[in-house]
């Protein structure tokens, strides 16, 4: 996937949790599936510095206040949303950054 794709398919899932189609951000399924962008997006080298747009938590969180939290609907739900899923972001980030496979 590119990193547009990674970030569609991402606020994809925000929106249906919104829309109470998914259950809680820390819950599987929807926990596996989100962890499954941030490793096809690990696994592409979309969190070098080198990578535009980049993928690692802060600017993730950058392009999604700007593509998803800018709309005012739900917009507490939504930072909520966002304060839950940016944590478990960074933590798989900082895991693979200090444990690479190999």
């Amino acid at each position: 996937m590119t990193q547009n794709e990674i970030i569609d398919t991402l606020v994809e899932y925000l929106d249906q949790h919104l829309k109470e189609i998914r259950g809680h951000i820390g819950r599987d399924p929807y926990k596996g599936d989100i962890f499954k962008l941030f490793a096809d997006a690990y696994r592409s080298g979309y969190f070098d510095d080198s990578s535009r747009p980049g993928l690692g938590a802060d600017a993730l969180c950058d392009i999604l206040q700007v593509r998803w939290l800018a709309n005012r609907e739900h917009e507490e739900k939504r930072k909520h949303l966002l304060d839950q899923l940016l944590p478990m972001w960074r933590e798989w980030q900082y895991g693979w950054d200090k444990y690479p496979k190999g």
